[in-house]
């Protein structure tokens, strides 16, 4: 019994002394696991902005363009977007474009803008011709679009198709390369 007293302090001491050390060496563990952390490749890949329900306009050079989308995406001055209604309405003439897009992308610096799956309108002078095409092309700096990949223009009279067109802000149209046309004659 004499030792009995001293032991049981010394093995006392031992344990706690043991429970320190596993609680450090936890400790560690969970610190060196945690430093140690890959950072989520899709977070790095995420956008800047994310916009739902996007509504703007803009005067352009005279020009009222609006611009609606579902989603729109920023990253780095590279715009995307989804379900998208472009207008462009001229003032004091009635003139108006208006494309829808299932999809676009625009360059922020350069005004470059493509939309893909696009259907639209244009009306002026009392006429309005319906368009198709898989994708359009806005350059800022020439102030035009170009249809690609199979362009349909029409209206109740006229059937224009071709590989290819143009629409300058102006409102000339042009259609490139192998052109089908169909009109109605009335007598």
């Amino acid at each position: 019994m004499i030792g009995s007293g001293r032991g049981f302090g010394m093995g006392r001491a031992a344990a706690i002394l043991l429970v320190c050390i596993a609680l450090a060496a936890l400790g560690a563990f969970y610190l060196r696991r945690d430093l140690g952390l890959v950072v989520n490749p899709s977070i790095r890949d995420m956008p800047d902005i994310v916009v739902e329900n996007l509504d703007f306009r803009r005067v352009i050079d005279g020009r009222d363009w609006r611009v609606l989308a579902k989603t729109a995406e920023h990253d780095s001055g590279f715009i995307t977007a989804s379900s998208i209604d472009i207008s462009v309405a001229e003032g004091d003439s009635g003139e108006v474009a208006r494309l829808y897009a299932r999809s676009g992308e625009l360059v922020e610096n350069e005004g470059n803008m493509a939309l893909h799956s696009v259907r639209g309108t244009l009306s002026a002078r009392g006429r309005s011709l319906d368009i198709s095409a898989p994708r359009a092309d806005y350059s800022d700096a020439d102030r035009i679009w170009t249809l690609s990949g199979g362009v349909l223009v029409r209206d109740s009279e006229v059937r224009l198709k071709g590989d290819t067109a143009r629409i300058s802000i102006e409102g000339v149209l042009s259609i490139d390369t192998e052109v089908e046309a169909r009109w109605k004659i009335e007598r």
